[in-house]
């Protein structure tokens, strides 16, 4: 970790019947051969791939705050998330490109970083084409910091 630079690691997704017994047995030592895993070959954790395959990027596929780290003044340049978002879908991306379009480094780090997902009904995706035209906007315009962000709840606490 250091200023400038946010790491992204990798995402497995466990199936209802996994979630409900890793919650019941309280075990959550899972791994490649475990049941009910989607997307599988992430929940690998080898220092050799890690070595191989970890490195910095500037692209927005795969980015997922579930399973993200930065530095909090980094956060509060770019202003945080954009409470403008509702519903479902691109608010993840839309924060990570205003990382990206103020100069703030992406490190992915695979076969280290894992973070297992439980399973939850997905929520309600009506709002994707307004999502995906905010998305849009902060890519063409190079938007580095949103209008509607944090400052408005740090402001709110003082």
């Amino acid at each position: 970790a250091k200023k400038g630079c946010f790491v992204q690691g990798s995402r497995v997704l466990l199936s209802k019947e996994a979630t409900e017994h890793a919650l019941r047995e309280q075990n959550f030592e899972l791994n490649i051969f475990s049941k009910g895993l989607k997307n599988r070959k992430n929940a690998i954790h080898s220092t050799l791939l890690k070595t191989l395959f970890s490195k910095k990027s500037d692209s927005l596929k795969g980015v997922r705050t579930c399973n993200f780290a930065l530095f909090r003044s980094d956060i509060l340049q770019i202003n945080g998330f954009d409470n403008r978002f509702v519903g479902w879908g691109r608010e993840d991306s839309e924060f990570a490109a205003r990382l990206l379009n103020s100069g703030i480094v992406r490190k992915d780090l695979k076969f280290s970083a894992i973070a297992y997902h439980l399973y939850h009904p997905e929520s309600n995706r009506s709002s994707l084409p307004e999502n995906d035209a905010r998305l849009a906007e902060t890519i063409e315009r190079k938007i580095v910091r949103c209008e509607d962000g944090i400052d408005r709840f740090l402001k709110e606490q003082r």
